[in-house]
């Protein structure tokens, strides 16, 4: 059985491997230490002195939404391109190719090889 809550291991392995086969289930692990929470509260009303574990499982589930759904607002923010900073717009791009052409030492080159490929495509455009 399990050394944690004394429940057959095949419980916590099905959850695990549910888990696993279901990336789409978002509140796995928090469904997991809900069970968890249930079981100790059992206990304790069989007279398990487990208030502490009980309040610690809360709190680590607690933290964990919190980080969900932080990371939740993350992925939304990413995904509004609106809010990012780190998109290059149309307008600098370029002052941004005149700055590699001026570099000191391999400006000419930069420039030699864009005029390249833009001979190039004339040709077979």
């Amino acid at each position: 059985g399990c050394r944690n809550c004394g429940c057959s291991w095949t419980q916590h392995q099905n959850m695990i491997s549910s888990c696993k086969r279901n990336p789409s289930i978002k509140w796995c692990y928090c469904r997991h230490l809900i069970l968890i929470i249930r079981e100790e509260r059992i206990k304790n009303k069989a007279g398990s002195q487990n208030n502490d574990v009980i309040q610690g499982l809360e709190q680590i589930m607690k933290g964990y939404e919190q980080e969900i759904n932080l990371f939740r607002e993350k992925i939304k923010n990413e995904i509004d391109l609106s809010n990012r900073k780190d998109v290059l717009k149309p307008e600098n791009i370029f002052p941004l190719i005149e700055t590699l052409f001026r570099l000191p030492i391999n400006g000419n080159k930069i420039r030699e090889k864009v005029e390249e490929l833009k001979r190039s495509q004339k040709i077979f455009h």
